[in-house]
């Protein structure tokens, strides 16, 4: 039941019919993609694997958006509306914005949900090209499965931190991903033969 959870854990590093597929297990990455993904991970050998993935469950990219919503969570709200009037000539005025708005929908894991999505994938791919063994696979799947749910309480939990992510890394904030995806997450969410109706969270 790991495999099939991580398998669709892994699904969210695609979009479109490839996220279908994927978190159907329907589709495999060749040995030149996943050479692709861990040369551009500075991946080597078994110790810049681990150590990669140790800094993904122990920090990882999340740890500055943690930082700015933890920040957020400690002021009153005619504090966070003080500060964004304060911020509102900044770059990263609709970043502070959309957290400050949302500040009691996101999830305790936040964007918990992308980091652990990319380490999956360099779990597949390490272990693809022989770069890791079974053992480190199973140790590092269990401990990031783990993780996800101790911070997070469904699936639908884990896809809102997912939105947050994408949403975080796009150039103006939008929320693109979701309504790009809408039919293919409509689907995942409905359909009996989803991950999400078959895999327990």
């Amino acid at each position: 039941m790991k495999n099939l959870f991580a398998t669709a854990i892994l699904s969210f590093n695609y979009e479109g019919d490839m996220f279908t597929f994927a978190s159907h297990k329907k589709k495999h990455l060749s040995k030149r993609l996943c050479k692709e993904i861990v040369e551009g991970s500075n991946i080597r050998d078994k110790e810049t694997f681990l150590s990669i993935s140790n800094w993904f469950l122990e920090e990882g990219p999340r740890y500055s958006y943690n930082k700015e919503l933890n920040k957020f969570k400690i002021m009153s709200p005619n504090a966070l509306e003080s500060f964004l009037i304060k911020h509102e000539q900044s770059e990263k005025y609709e970043f502070y914005k959309h957290v400050i708005q949302n500040i009691h929908r996101i999830p305790p894991g936040s964007i918990l949900a992308f980091d652990m999505a990319n380490l999956f994938l360099f779990i597949y791919a390490s272990r693809r090209l022989n770069i890791i063994g079974q053992k480190e696979e199973e140790i590092v799947t269990n401990q990031a499965i783990e993780l996800l749910q101790l911070h997070y309480s469904d699936w639908t939990e884990f896809i809102y931190g997912v939105s947050l992510a994408k949403r975080n890394i796009s150039l103006d904030l939008n929320n693109s991903y979701v309504w790009d995806n809408k039919l293919y997450l409509r689907h995942w969410v409905y359909s009996k033969i989803s991950p999400f109706n078959k895999i327990k969270w």
